[in-house]
């Protein structure tokens, strides 16, 4: 199964189970700065050098706006709520160095 929730500042988390792992997903919105950032984030993710770290990049558009969206995969087993805070620390921080 998967779940979405919306944060306090308007950003996306969710998180799907996909065989023996869990992808975290997070997405914040953006406007006109969508190429830019997209194409940092993908500079960012290119240079990670940890397969553990790697992060999967792409951009979303909805009627309510466009979103720059970041994902990791993480092993299923021994999954838990620390991990999820981990991640998502992480997933934020990149996010936010691709801002321009």
């Amino acid at each position: 199964g998967g779940l979405q929730l919306r944060l306090d500042d308007g950003d996306l988390l969710g998180a799907q189970v996909h065989e023996d792992e869990v992808v975290i997903h997070y997405a914040q919105p953006c406007s006109f700065d969508a190429p830019a950032r997209l194409l940092k984030a993908m500079k960012l993710s290119h240079a990670v050098g940890s397969d553990a770290a790697m992060v999967q990049v792409g951009l979303r558009e909805t009627p309510q706006a466009r979103w720059l969206v970041v994902a990791q995969r993480v092993p299923a087993m021994g999954f838990g709520v620390g991990q999820m805070h981990q991640v998502l620390g992480y997933l934020r921080d990149f996010v936010q160095q691709t801002k321009v």
